[in-house]
């Protein structure tokens, strides 16, 4: 019997292999980006408002794709990652002060936005002139994300000494002023009394999105323990305004 040829081992050999990696990859399965998060009353605050930028704030924040690994931007929010997990909340404010200072839009990439989120709790528990530059930060360097990061802490970090900075931040129309339209509505609808939230449906079908949508599901629903007395369940204008914004999700 003859032996196979090297030919024929480079081929089978080969087949193994390819055999090899489907396995894998059928065992690890596809691999996911991590989604964006959302991928939103008393007044006063310590932190000043510079002069509005010259673009737009009427226009929706889009996801942007991530930073390369070669980015010097990448490399930076490698170590605020790095000072987060180590409790170095200062590096940590200094290196998004860095990277937001030199590019306002940075903290529309999902990494950047869960670092100035993460940060929000411990930063605000500091003494010293530190909460008032995290607050700063949110202000005048990140654009119109700033006024939906501020309205995430407001909603999710119920208590916390950043949630009753960020409301009241949000309480000054100066600030609502630099969100977008679906932020604004948003806003106005959660702060509304009940009596005037029906004024605001109507605006919440043109403008609204998820944070708004949320909102008018409940408002929308039946009298219950949930909802109280605030409720309209037959209102057409608040079942319009639902449609309109489940259509453009």
């Amino acid at each position: 019997m003859s032996l196979p040829s090297r030919s024929e081992l480079g081929a089978a050999g080969f087949g193994l292999l390819a055999t090899f990696v489907v396995a894998v990859v059928w065992i690890r399965g596809p691999v996911t980006p991590d989604s964006t998060p959302p991928p939103p009353a008393s007044a006063s605050t310590t932190a000043p408002l510079e002069a509005p930028p010259e673009a737009s704030a009427e226009q929706p924040v889009t996801p942007r794709p991530l930073l390369s690994s070669g980015d010097p931007a990448r490399i930076r929010l490698t170590e605020v990652r790095r000072d987060l997990d180590r409790g170095k909340w200062l590096d940590a404010l200094a290196g998004l002060e860095a990277l937001c200072k030199e590019d306002p839009r940075a903290a529309e990439e999902a990494e950047v936005w869960n670092a100035i989120v993460e940060l929000a709790t411990r930063i605000t528990l500091l003494p010293g002139a530190e909460p008032d530059r995290y607050f700063d930060l949110l202000l005048n360097h990140t654009g119109t994300v700033g006024p939906d990061i501020l309205y995430h802490l407001w909603t999710t970090k119920g208590g916390s000494e950043a949630a009753k900075r960020s409301e009241r931040l949000l309480a000054r129309e100066d600030v609502r002023a630099r969100g977008t339209p679906a932020l604004r509505v948003a806003w106005e609808l959660r702060a509304a009394r009940c009596t005037d939230k029906p004024a605001l449906f109507s605006r919440a079908g043109t403008d609204g999105d998820g944070r708004t949508l949320g909102q008018l599901v409940l408002l929308g629903e039946e009298c219950g323990r949930k909802n109280a007395n605030c409720c309209f369940p037959k209102d057409p204008t608040l079942n319009e305004a639902m449609a309109g914004i489940r259509a453009r999700l």
